[in-house]
Protein backbone atom coordinates (compact mmCIF):
# COMPACT_ATOMS: atom_id res chain seq x y z
CA UNK A 1 0.00 0.00 0.00
CA UNK A 2 1.48 3.09 -1.21
CA UNK A 3 1.71 6.42 1.30
CA UNK A 4 -0.89 8.63 -0.78
CA UNK A 5 -3.40 5.48 -0.30
CA UNK A 6 -2.34 5.31 3.32
CA UNK A 7 -3.43 9.03 3.81
CA UNK A 8 -6.66 8.86 2.04
CA UNK A 9 -7.91 5.27 4.34
CA UNK A 10 -6.86 7.07 7.26
CA UNK A 11 -8.50 10.39 6.26
CA UNK A 12 -11.74 7.97 5.20
CA UNK A 13 -11.79 6.07 8.77
CA UNK A 14 -11.42 9.90 10.37
CA UNK A 15 -14.13 10.61 8.46
CA UNK A 16 -16.01 7.26 9.25
CA UNK A 17 -15.35 7.28 12.98
CA UNK A 18 -16.60 11.22 13.36
CA UNK A 19 -20.29 10.53 11.58
CA UNK A 20 -21.06 7.91 13.34
CA UNK A 21 -19.86 9.33 16.68
CA UNK A 22 -22.15 12.25 15.98
CA UNK A 23 -25.07 9.56 14.36
CA UNK A 24 -24.45 6.72 15.44
CA UNK A 25 -26.14 4.22 12.74
CA UNK A 26 -27.78 7.59 11.21
CA UNK A 27 -24.81 8.53 9.12
CA UNK A 28 -24.61 5.06 7.31
CA UNK A 29 -28.28 5.59 6.47
CA UNK A 30 -28.04 8.98 4.97
CA UNK A 31 -25.26 7.60 2.62
CA UNK A 32 -26.37 7.31 -0.81
CA UNK A 33 -23.35 6.39 -2.98
CA UNK A 34 -23.70 5.85 -6.66
CA UNK A 35 -21.89 4.34 -9.84
CA UNK A 36 -20.86 7.57 -11.54
CA UNK A 37 -20.59 11.39 -10.40
CA UNK A 38 -21.04 14.87 -12.13
CA UNK A 39 -19.28 17.92 -11.55
CA UNK A 40 -17.93 20.82 -13.33
CA UNK A 41 -15.63 23.34 -13.19
CA UNK A 42 -16.64 26.80 -13.55
CA UNK A 43 -13.35 28.90 -14.16
CA UNK A 44 -11.68 31.25 -16.04
CA UNK A 45 -10.04 29.93 -18.44
CA UNK A 46 -9.55 32.70 -21.10
CA UNK A 47 -9.88 29.77 -23.53
CA UNK A 48 -10.36 32.57 -26.72
CA UNK A 49 -8.78 35.16 -25.40
CA UNK A 50 -4.66 36.41 -24.39
CA UNK A 51 -3.87 34.36 -21.66
CA UNK A 52 -2.50 36.67 -18.14
CA UNK A 53 -1.34 35.51 -14.85
CA UNK A 54 -4.85 34.11 -13.68
CA UNK A 55 -5.39 32.12 -16.91
CA UNK A 56 -2.08 29.94 -16.18
CA UNK A 57 -3.34 30.22 -12.46
CA UNK A 58 -6.51 28.10 -13.74
CA UNK A 59 -5.03 25.84 -15.87
CA UNK A 60 -2.18 24.87 -13.39
CA UNK A 61 -5.50 24.21 -11.14
CA UNK A 62 -7.58 22.44 -13.52
CA UNK A 63 -4.38 19.95 -14.58
CA UNK A 64 -4.04 19.47 -10.96
CA UNK A 65 -7.51 18.24 -10.55
CA UNK A 66 -7.86 15.80 -13.21
CA UNK A 67 -4.87 14.26 -12.00
CA UNK A 68 -6.62 14.12 -9.07
CA UNK A 69 -9.36 12.73 -10.29
CA UNK A 70 -7.28 10.19 -12.27
CA UNK A 71 -5.60 9.11 -8.99
CA UNK A 72 -8.94 8.54 -7.37
CA UNK A 73 -9.94 6.32 -10.41
CA UNK A 74 -7.95 3.57 -9.62
CA UNK A 75 -9.75 3.41 -6.46
CA UNK A 76 -12.97 2.97 -8.61
CA UNK A 77 -14.08 7.23 -8.78
CA UNK A 78 -16.22 7.68 -11.92
CA UNK A 79 -16.60 11.26 -12.79
CA UNK A 80 -18.17 12.78 -15.95
CA UNK A 81 -15.86 16.22 -15.47
CA UNK A 82 -17.08 19.33 -17.18
CA UNK A 83 -15.40 22.56 -18.21
CA UNK A 84 -17.13 25.71 -17.99
CA UNK A 85 -15.25 29.04 -19.56
CA UNK A 86 -16.13 31.56 -17.39
CA UNK A 87 -15.49 35.05 -18.71
CA UNK A 88 -15.83 37.95 -16.19
CA UNK A 89 -18.99 39.41 -17.84
CA UNK A 90 -22.23 38.91 -16.60
CA UNK A 91 -23.71 37.89 -20.41
CA UNK A 92 -21.27 34.76 -20.38
CA UNK A 93 -22.11 33.40 -16.88
CA UNK A 94 -25.89 33.89 -17.59
CA UNK A 95 -25.54 31.59 -20.58
CA UNK A 96 -23.91 29.11 -18.17
CA UNK A 97 -26.53 29.16 -15.36
CA UNK A 98 -29.01 28.29 -18.48
CA UNK A 99 -27.08 25.75 -19.82
CA UNK A 100 -28.83 22.66 -19.67
CA UNK A 101 -25.76 20.37 -18.69
CA UNK A 102 -25.50 22.73 -15.37
CA UNK A 103 -28.16 21.09 -13.85
CA UNK A 104 -26.80 17.68 -14.35
CA UNK A 105 -23.90 18.53 -11.87
CA UNK A 106 -23.65 16.82 -8.16
CA UNK A 107 -20.57 19.93 -7.26
CA UNK A 108 -20.08 22.70 -9.25
CA UNK A 109 -16.39 24.36 -8.36
CA UNK A 110 -16.44 27.97 -8.73
CA UNK A 111 -17.05 30.61 -10.28
CA UNK A 112 -13.62 32.98 -8.58
CA UNK A 113 -15.17 36.55 -9.29
CA UNK A 114 -17.44 37.67 -6.12
CA UNK A 115 -20.31 38.49 -8.43
CA UNK A 116 -20.55 35.35 -10.06
CA UNK A 117 -20.03 33.74 -7.03
CA UNK A 118 -23.24 35.35 -5.73
CA UNK A 119 -25.50 34.28 -8.49
CA UNK A 120 -24.30 30.76 -8.51
CA UNK A 121 -24.58 30.61 -4.88
CA UNK A 122 -28.30 31.62 -5.32
CA UNK A 123 -28.80 29.20 -8.34
CA UNK A 124 -27.18 25.96 -5.86
CA UNK A 125 -29.46 27.33 -3.42
CA UNK A 126 -32.32 26.59 -5.50
CA UNK A 127 -31.41 23.74 -7.08
CA UNK A 128 -29.84 21.49 -4.07
CA UNK A 129 -26.11 20.88 -6.05
CA UNK A 130 -23.05 21.50 -4.21
CA UNK A 131 -21.42 25.02 -4.54
CA UNK A 132 -17.07 25.08 -4.29
CA UNK A 133 -15.51 27.93 -3.83
CA UNK A 134 -12.00 26.73 -4.75
CA UNK A 135 -9.72 29.91 -4.44
CA UNK A 136 -11.21 32.35 -2.21
CA UNK A 137 -13.15 32.51 0.81
CA UNK A 138 -16.89 33.35 -0.10
CA UNK A 139 -19.20 34.57 2.65
CA UNK A 140 -22.70 33.45 1.49
CA UNK A 141 -24.82 35.38 3.83
CA UNK A 142 -28.59 35.17 2.60
CA UNK A 143 -29.09 31.84 0.89
CA UNK A 144 -29.46 28.54 3.25
CA UNK A 145 -27.30 26.19 1.19
CA UNK A 146 -23.58 25.93 2.74
CA UNK A 147 -20.85 27.06 0.57
CA UNK A 148 -17.65 24.77 0.42
CA UNK A 149 -14.62 27.42 0.57
CA UNK A 150 -11.37 25.50 0.90
CA UNK A 151 -9.37 28.94 1.70
CA UNK A 152 -10.86 30.23 4.72
CA UNK A 153 -11.38 33.71 5.82
CA UNK A 154 -8.67 35.59 7.99
CA UNK A 155 -11.28 35.02 10.89
CA UNK A 156 -11.34 31.23 10.50
CA UNK A 157 -7.55 31.18 10.22
CA UNK A 158 -7.21 32.55 13.77
CA UNK A 159 -9.94 30.34 15.05
CA UNK A 160 -7.48 27.44 13.16
CA UNK A 161 -4.48 28.92 14.83
CA UNK A 162 -6.24 29.20 18.13
CA UNK A 163 -8.12 26.18 18.19
CA UNK A 164 -4.96 24.02 17.70
CA UNK A 165 -2.80 25.61 20.03
CA UNK A 166 -4.95 25.98 22.76
CA UNK A 167 -5.71 22.25 22.46
CA UNK A 168 -1.60 21.55 22.97
CA UNK A 169 -1.20 23.89 25.52
CA UNK A 170 -4.54 24.48 27.78
CA UNK A 171 -2.63 25.10 31.12
CA UNK A 172 -0.77 27.55 29.76
CA UNK A 173 -0.91 31.52 30.00
CA UNK A 174 -1.70 33.40 26.76
CA UNK A 175 -1.39 37.18 25.88
CA UNK A 176 -1.80 38.83 22.61
CA UNK A 177 0.53 40.79 21.38
CA UNK A 178 -0.21 43.79 18.42
CA UNK A 179 1.36 46.75 17.31
CA UNK A 180 -0.88 49.98 17.01
CA UNK A 181 -2.16 49.92 13.67
CA UNK A 182 -6.22 49.93 13.12
CA UNK A 183 -5.85 46.33 11.13
CA UNK A 184 -3.57 45.16 14.19
CA UNK A 185 -5.85 46.03 16.66
CA UNK A 186 -8.89 44.69 14.93
CA UNK A 187 -7.60 41.48 14.62
CA UNK A 188 -6.11 41.61 18.28
CA UNK A 189 -10.03 42.12 19.46
CA UNK A 190 -10.84 38.59 17.45
CA UNK A 191 -8.24 36.84 19.23
CA UNK A 192 -8.82 37.99 22.53
CA UNK A 193 -12.18 37.03 22.04
CA UNK A 194 -11.75 33.67 20.69
CA UNK A 195 -9.16 33.13 23.51
CA UNK A 196 -12.09 33.68 25.97
CA UNK A 197 -14.37 31.11 24.93
CA UNK A 198 -11.77 28.49 25.11
CA UNK A 199 -11.68 29.51 28.87
CA UNK A 200 -7.74 29.34 28.88
CA UNK A 201 -5.62 31.57 31.37
CA UNK A 202 -5.50 35.30 29.53
CA UNK A 203 -2.64 37.87 30.74
CA UNK A 204 -4.14 41.08 32.47
CA UNK A 205 -2.86 43.21 29.90
CA UNK A 206 -2.15 43.06 25.69
CA UNK A 207 1.13 43.35 24.69
CA UNK A 208 2.01 46.42 22.34
CA UNK A 209 5.03 46.29 19.72
CA UNK A 210 6.89 49.84 20.10
CA UNK A 211 10.65 50.71 19.23
CA UNK A 212 10.99 46.62 18.66
CA UNK A 213 10.23 45.35 22.11
CA UNK A 214 6.97 44.40 23.80
CA UNK A 215 5.20 47.56 26.19
CA UNK A 216 4.77 44.95 29.30
CA UNK A 217 6.15 42.52 30.84
CA UNK A 218 5.27 38.81 30.78
CA UNK A 219 4.29 36.65 34.60
CA UNK A 220 8.55 35.68 34.85
CA UNK A 221 7.00 31.48 36.16
CA UNK A 222 4.30 31.23 33.76
CA UNK A 223 5.06 29.33 30.44
CA UNK A 224 2.90 31.38 27.77
CA UNK A 225 2.17 31.44 24.48
CA UNK A 226 2.02 34.72 23.15
CA UNK A 227 -0.17 35.36 19.63
CA UNK A 228 0.47 37.93 17.38
CA UNK A 229 -1.90 40.07 15.70
CA UNK A 230 0.67 42.55 14.05
CA UNK A 231 2.75 41.58 10.46
CA UNK A 232 5.52 43.89 11.59
CA UNK A 233 8.83 42.02 11.17
CA UNK A 234 10.03 43.33 14.53
CA UNK A 235 7.01 41.30 16.12
CA UNK A 236 8.87 37.83 15.58
CA UNK A 237 12.57 39.55 17.21
CA UNK A 238 10.13 40.90 20.29
CA UNK A 239 8.34 37.82 21.02
CA UNK A 240 11.86 35.76 21.03
CA UNK A 241 13.29 37.82 23.52
CA UNK A 242 10.36 37.95 25.88
CA UNK A 243 10.52 34.44 25.59
CA UNK A 244 14.11 33.65 25.83
CA UNK A 245 14.68 32.58 29.39
CA UNK A 246 11.31 30.71 29.54
CA UNK A 247 10.43 26.63 28.68
CA UNK A 248 7.96 24.99 26.55
CA UNK A 249 6.73 28.73 26.17
CA UNK A 250 5.95 30.49 22.08
CA UNK A 251 5.03 33.09 20.65
CA UNK A 252 2.36 32.46 17.50
CA UNK A 253 3.49 34.79 14.54
CA UNK A 254 0.49 36.40 12.19
CA UNK A 255 -0.68 34.16 9.57
CA UNK A 256 1.37 35.79 7.23
CA UNK A 257 4.05 36.68 8.09
CA UNK A 258 5.54 32.95 6.87
CA UNK A 259 5.23 33.22 3.35
CA UNK A 260 6.64 36.97 2.91
CA UNK A 261 9.49 36.25 5.06
CA UNK A 262 12.37 35.87 2.00
CA UNK A 263 15.63 35.78 4.27
CA UNK A 264 15.25 32.95 7.24
CA UNK A 265 16.32 33.93 10.85
CA UNK A 266 16.71 31.90 13.55
CA UNK A 267 13.63 31.75 15.81
CA UNK A 268 13.94 29.18 19.22
CA UNK A 269 10.48 30.05 20.15
CA UNK A 270 8.18 31.13 17.48
CA UNK A 271 6.22 29.23 15.41
CA UNK A 272 4.66 30.33 11.72
CA UNK A 273 1.52 29.18 11.11
CA UNK A 274 0.31 28.64 6.88
CA UNK A 275 -2.50 27.26 5.23
CA UNK A 276 0.11 25.62 2.39
CA UNK A 277 3.15 22.66 2.72
CA UNK A 278 5.60 21.15 -0.34
CA UNK A 279 7.93 18.07 0.39
CA UNK A 280 9.40 17.24 -2.57
CA UNK A 281 10.87 14.16 -0.46
CA UNK A 282 7.45 12.96 0.39
CA UNK A 283 6.72 9.57 -1.87
CA UNK A 284 3.64 11.27 -2.62
CA UNK A 285 4.49 14.64 -3.82
CA UNK A 286 7.26 13.10 -6.40
CA UNK A 287 4.62 10.68 -7.73
CA UNK A 288 2.13 13.83 -8.35
CA UNK A 289 5.05 16.25 -9.59
CA UNK A 290 6.40 13.28 -11.94
CA UNK A 291 2.86 12.86 -13.23
CA UNK A 292 2.29 16.75 -13.63
CA UNK A 293 5.81 17.12 -15.55
CA UNK A 294 4.64 13.79 -18.03
CA UNK A 295 1.05 15.28 -18.35
CA UNK A 296 2.48 19.34 -19.00
CA UNK A 297 6.19 19.09 -20.15
CA UNK A 298 6.93 21.38 -16.75
CA UNK A 299 6.88 21.63 -13.32
CA UNK A 300 3.40 21.88 -11.05
CA UNK A 301 2.78 25.47 -9.70
CA UNK A 302 1.37 25.78 -6.05
CA UNK A 303 -2.07 25.62 -7.70
CA UNK A 304 -1.87 22.65 -9.36
CA UNK A 305 -1.26 21.44 -5.88
CA UNK A 306 -4.30 22.89 -4.57
CA UNK A 307 -6.51 21.68 -7.25
CA UNK A 308 -5.43 18.14 -7.15
CA UNK A 309 -5.61 18.28 -3.03
CA UNK A 310 -9.54 19.27 -3.34
CA UNK A 311 -9.99 16.97 -6.06
CA UNK A 312 -9.14 14.05 -4.18
CA UNK A 313 -10.78 15.40 -1.40
CA UNK A 314 -13.80 16.01 -3.22
CA UNK A 315 -13.52 12.36 -5.30
CA UNK A 316 -12.94 10.33 -1.80
CA UNK A 317 -15.81 11.90 0.30
CA UNK A 318 -18.50 11.49 -3.03
CA UNK A 319 -17.09 7.66 -3.03
CA UNK A 320 -18.22 6.82 0.56
CA UNK A 321 -20.92 9.17 1.71
CA UNK A 322 -22.22 10.43 -1.56
CA UNK A 323 -23.57 13.62 -2.05
CA UNK A 324 -24.50 14.33 1.39
CA UNK A 325 -21.03 14.18 2.84
CA UNK A 326 -21.29 17.61 3.01
CA UNK A 327 -23.91 17.08 5.66
CA UNK A 328 -21.67 15.06 7.94
CA UNK A 329 -18.87 17.08 8.79
CA UNK A 330 -16.01 17.93 10.67
CA UNK A 331 -14.98 14.61 9.11
CA UNK A 332 -11.30 13.71 9.38
CA UNK A 333 -7.84 15.65 8.19
CA UNK A 334 -6.59 14.95 4.59
CA UNK A 335 -3.16 15.62 4.50
CA UNK A 336 -2.76 16.90 1.33
CA UNK A 337 -0.10 17.86 -1.60
CA UNK A 338 -0.50 21.57 -0.43
CA UNK A 339 -3.01 22.20 1.51
CA UNK A 340 -4.22 20.36 4.76
CA UNK A 341 -7.69 19.64 4.81
CA UNK A 342 -10.22 20.01 7.78
CA UNK A 343 -13.67 20.87 6.57
CA UNK A 344 -16.32 22.01 9.06
CA UNK A 345 -19.28 24.13 9.23
CA UNK A 346 -17.96 27.77 10.02
CA UNK A 347 -20.27 30.69 11.91
CA UNK A 348 -21.43 32.04 8.40
CA UNK A 349 -23.14 29.41 7.94
CA UNK A 350 -20.83 27.86 5.25
CA UNK A 351 -18.21 24.98 5.39
CA UNK A 352 -14.46 25.94 5.47
CA UNK A 353 -11.32 24.18 5.46
CA UNK A 354 -9.83 24.45 9.42
CA UNK A 355 -6.56 22.76 8.22
CA UNK A 356 -3.23 24.65 9.20
CA UNK A 357 0.64 23.91 9.13
CA UNK A 358 3.55 25.45 12.05
CA UNK A 359 6.45 25.83 11.11
CA UNK A 360 10.09 26.68 12.95
CA UNK A 361 12.73 29.40 11.54
CA UNK A 362 16.01 28.57 11.74
CA UNK A 363 18.88 30.76 9.56
CA UNK A 364 18.82 28.99 6.42
CA UNK A 365 15.55 27.31 6.33
CA UNK A 366 11.89 26.04 7.85
CA UNK A 367 10.67 23.24 9.18
CA UNK A 368 7.58 21.96 9.68
CA UNK A 369 6.53 21.22 13.49
CA UNK A 370 2.69 20.47 13.42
Amino acid sequence: MGIKKFKLLSFLLLLSVSVLGQNGNEGRKKANVRKEYNIALVLPFNSEGVRGKLSEVILDYYVGFKLGVKQAGIDGFKVNLYAFDHLKDSVSFDQILHHSDLAKMDIIVGPVYEKALKKMSRYCDSTGQILVSPLRYFKNEYNSNPVINFFPSDEIKVQSVIDKITEKYPNHSFYVAGDISHESQKLARIITRSLRRKGVTLGKHALILNNAVLSREIQQNDSVIIISSSTNKAMQIAMERALKNKDVSYGIAHFDVHKKTKKFSLFKNVLFPDLYHYNRTDSSSKQFFRKFKIDQLGSPSKYAGIGYDQSIYLAYSLMTYGVEFSNLLPGGIYQGIRNRLLLKPDPNGNISNYGMFFYKHYSDYNELVE
